[in-house]
């Protein structure tokens, strides 16, 4: 029973996370000289009272440094509100790298966030942040909810040319998911008070409409969200007749063999934001 309705709530997942999710998460790009865009990866929009915060995979700010490096320091970080290209100059905190480790292939806690200053939060808009209710820093994964991702991958975003007076209009893809079976959690060696890992088939996952297809490649998801749409009972039921959108975290790797989407926990994100930002520590639960 409770398969049968996680298979009809697929169905519906799309147009409730255009309605009701969509606004919390901006792709973000490498903007070179002349406003020659190229994306980078997803951030997510939250907010503690006045501070307004973008959250991404802390690789996803390290790419970042990388391609300054390549283009003299004359690229930016941007992303866009309201219509317009909003710069992001402000500096990020991430978590840190290993030793053994600087590529972070290892990294089960890939974090990074970048409180916005007061003049970026206005051009992307105060109504496009999460406040912290909207986030589960309790799930621990369930195979009684269905979970949906939620990103820009890099091969529906790539700008090959365009005229100045172009827009650009991203497009973001959400993919219905369930928690991964036990033993590929344990494969992989991840860490159940840090991680969740979702299952994902590239080659094997489905539309709308029910139909086989190959999904584009995760690549360019990196810092989005995994939300918990829905929540089922035993018994079947759903707790609520309306969808229970909660982030729950921050997707961080495309895995495989055996083939899921890795997240860092909800949890870690508020400790990793607790510690660096001391003065919301009483605010986020």
């Amino acid at each position: 029973m409770v398969k049968r309705m996680i298979f009809d709530a697929e169905n519906q997942v799309e147009g409730q996370v255009k309605q009701n999710i969509l606004k919390h998460i901006r792709p973000l790009y490498i903007m070179k000289p002349s406003e020659v865009f190229s994306l980078l990866g997803t951030g997510i929009l939250f907010c503690v009272d006045e501070n307004y915060f973008l959250c991404s995979a802390a690789h996803v700010f390290d790419g970042f440094d990388s391609a300054k490096e390549l283009c003299d320091g004359r690229c930016e970080l941007a992303t866009f509100g309201q219509g317009a290209t909003v710069i992001l100059r402000e500096s990020t905190i991430r978590t840190p790298k290993a030793t053994d480790d600087p590529e972070r292939k290892k990294d089960l806690i890939d974090l990074g966030l970048m409180k916005l200053e007061p003049a970026n939060v206005k051009q992307i808009g105060r109504d496009r942040f999460l406040t912290f209710d909207q986030l589960d820093i309790r799930d621990a994964g369930s195979y009684t909810s269905l979970y949906c991702a939620l990103g820009y991958p890099e091969t529906r975003n790539k700008l090959k040319w365009r005229r100045p007076e172009d827009k650009i209009i991203p497009s973001p893809i959400v993919y219905s998911l369930q928690k991964s079976p036990p033993e590929h959690f344990q494969k992989h060696r991840l860490d159940k008070e840090q991680n969740l890992l979702v299952h994902f088939q590239k080659k094997h996952s489905k539309s709308n409409e029910g139909l086989r297809i190959q999904a584009p490649n995760p690549q360019g998801m990196s810092g989005g969200g995994l939300w918990r749409y829905r929540r089922y009972d035993v018994l079947g039921t759903a707790d609520g007749p309306a969808p229970d959108f909660k982030l729950v975290g921050v997707l961080i790797e495309w895995r495989k063999n055996p083939e899921g989407l890795l997240v860092t926990k909800a949890s870690q994100l508020r400790q990793f934001l607790v510690n660096n930002f001391p003065q919301v520590a009483g605010k986020v639960g």
